[in-house]
């Protein structure tokens, strides 16, 4: 009963709202769509004296069991930086480069957003189909210049619609890996072979690795350049997202006074 009685609130939570209530879940969803994860809760989880969870630290993936559900947590948790790291930029902000690399957050986010695209569409597309797409891994061939192209934030690209863009395939994904076979053959374009040093096709269970592989690569290179732009760090940001309670261990983030942001 008690099942039955939280699937429907659960559904209506965001993941910051669920560790404030206190709900563990202890079956993993079918998919996360819209930034909700939909779920079987059985119990509240234990608190400790100051109320928060005992078993779980706060910015970490959450405990999954299986491998579906724990590639797929991974993958969520990594989607979640660059919203964090982008939180409370302006476009001036997220289109500047202020570190060595000419790498900024808002190129970042292209850059993920059409990264996964790519490899989702190669796992649920025929090959014959994505050659005239000009952002699956066979069309960014076509020239060098069309593949930097993503890692650029344009003076007409605004923060607001890129991450919109990355919310929408974030959830697309995460749908496309919930259902597929993890064991399935993935075709993939020559040169991936040559780049990988591979003489062979992928599974969907590589391409899901490779897709946590390379959000955690740039979810570090974001946290970087973030930290460079106004020395904001990554749990100080996410508490703000979050909403966490300020304690003497994690404090929100808030702009500075002046800065205009």
């Amino acid at each position: 009963m008690l099942r039955h009685n939280c699937i429907t609130r659960l559904a209506s939570l965001d993941l910051a709202e669920q560790r404030r209530a206190g709900y563990r879940l202890t079956d993993w969803p079918a998919a996360t769509l819209g930034g909700h994860r939909v779920g079987v809760v059985t119990e509240k989880a234990p608190t400790a004296g100051n109320g928060r969870e005992n078993t779980a630290m706060p910015g970490m993936p959450a405990p999954a069991v299986g491998e579906r559900a724990s590639l797929l947590e991974y993958l969520r948790y990594q989607h979640q930086a660059f919203f964090v790291t982008a939180y409370g930029l302006t476009d001036e902000q997220a289109r500047c480069t202020p570190t060595a690399s000419a790498l900024s957050i808002g190129g970042l986010i292209k850059h993920v957003t059409t990264m996964e695209y790519a490899w989702t569409q190669q796992v649920v597309a025929a090959p014959a189909r994505l050659q005239n797409d000009p952002w699956s891994l066979q069309g960014m061939m076509v020239t060098w210049a069309h593949r930097e192209q993503q890692f650029v934030m344009r003076p007409d690209d605004t923060l607001e619609e890129l991450l919109e863009s990355l919310k929408a395939q974030n959830a697309a994904s995460m749908q496309v890996f919930a259902e597929v076979d993890l064991g399935d053959v993935v075709e993939v374009p020559v040169h991936i072979h040559a780049a990988y040093g591979c003489s062979s096709d992928c599974t969907v269970r590589w391409v899901l690795l490779h897709l946590i592989d390379e959000f955690t690569r740039h979810a570090g290179h974001s946290d970087i350049i973030r930290e460079s732009i106004d020395g904001a760090t990554m749990y100080e940001l996410m508490a703000a997202v979050e909403h966490w309670p300020e304690t003497s261990t994690f404090k929100p983030w808030k702009p500075v006074s002046g800065s205009g942001v």
